[in-house]
């Protein structure tokens, strides 16, 4: 896990599908190696939080494992204290054979809200998904400050009904393709549709930041956030900032790693030597030298039988 998927790379995204579409017809091959990690919640800021509910898994010996749990977590920031809820699952799969099905591959492909996995089936794939997220800012006890006020003035920053991201591995023609899916569905909040009441509310804060001030000076999100690894890739599902409370929060984040050269190392079959016969190297049969001395025995002895023969003639006619 890297800190790194902290940072957009839009670039990988298309890399990732062309490598995935590229691979078409082309045959799979049992992997040498490779991992798969997930997590479902994480932030760093002002108040950093380690990843929480964790899972992973490695070929070799070859896994398949799972976590699951609730994840509420209350951040004490300078402004006030945010509090995050969710429940989170997390998969990791990581085999020798590319038997293992993608979650997302039914996903739609939906610009900024969902994109499928179109790589199947793998060698290795790294699930999250979080059902239920919510965002709550409350102001700290005896607050005098308007912007905090009017902060926590605001039902729910943020609420989503889902957020899925999905990393996947195959080894084909000895190379390792990669692949991502992710589907962020039901957002809410600040960023669903609004109410008068709480549009009115947010219309006040904004009036306290100042001018040029807009929603995104509160909070904005990034769904499927790519991010490229030194030998793999990984996606979070959405990633949140709130430049006002200096916090960015990562919900769902999957990956995996396969070595480039990825194929299985066979090693070639062995003719174990022939033992030497009693009278040395010669002696044996494994080589041409010992035939041209059997030859040449054997002429000898066919000369030697054949005056035997005359000599036993002439005796005969004495």
């Amino acid at each position: 896990m890297r800190k790194a998927f902290l940072a957009a790379v839009s670039l990988v995204t298309g890399l990732a599908t062309f490598y995935a579409a590229a691979a078409g017809p082309a045959a799979a091959e049992p992997a040498r190696e490779s991992s798969a990690s997930a997590f479902g919640l994480a932030a760093e800021g002002l108040v950093p939080i380690s990843p929480t509910i964790v899972t992973q898994a490695n070929f070799p010996p070859g896994e398949d494992n799972a976590n699951a749990g609730p994840t509420p977590s209350l951040l004490t920031l300078p402004l006030g204290n945010l509090a995050i809820a969710g429940v989170i699952g997390v998969e990791a799969n990581a085999h020798q054979a590319d038997d293992v099905a993608p979650t997302t591959t039914g996903v739609p492909d939906t610009p900024g809200t969902s994109s499928p996995v179109t790589l199947a089936p793998v060698n290795t794939r790294a699930l999250a998904r979080t059902t239920g997220l919510g965002l709550v800012f409350s102001a700290p006890v005896g607050n005098l400050n308007p912007i905090t006020t009017a902060l926590a003035a605001i039902p729910s920053l943020l609420s989503v009904e889902a957020v899925t991201s999905e990393a996947v591995a195959k080894c084909v023609d000895g190379q390792p393709v990669f692949d991502t899916g992710f589907q962020v569905a039901g957002l809410g909040g600040l960023l669903g549709v609004l109410d008068p009441v709480v549009q009115a509310l947010l219309d006040t804060l904004l009036g306290l930041l100042g001018p040029g001030a807009s929603l995104s000076s509160i909070i904005e999100i990034s769904p499927g956030e790519v991010v490229s690894l030194p030998d793999g890739i990984g996606i979070a599902g959405l990633v949140i900032r709130l430049p006002l409370l200096e916090e960015e929060i990562v919900v769902s984040y999957s990956e995996v790693h396969m070595a480039a050269n990825c194929t299985v190392i066979t090693a070639p079959p062995t003719t174990p030597a022939r033992p030497a016969g009693p009278g040395g190297r010669l002696a044996s049969t494994g080589g041409e030298t010992p035939f041209l001395a059997i030859g040449m025995g054997l002429v000898a002895l066919s000369l030697v039988g054949a005056g035997v023969v005359r000599r036993s003639r002439k005796a005969a006619t004495q």
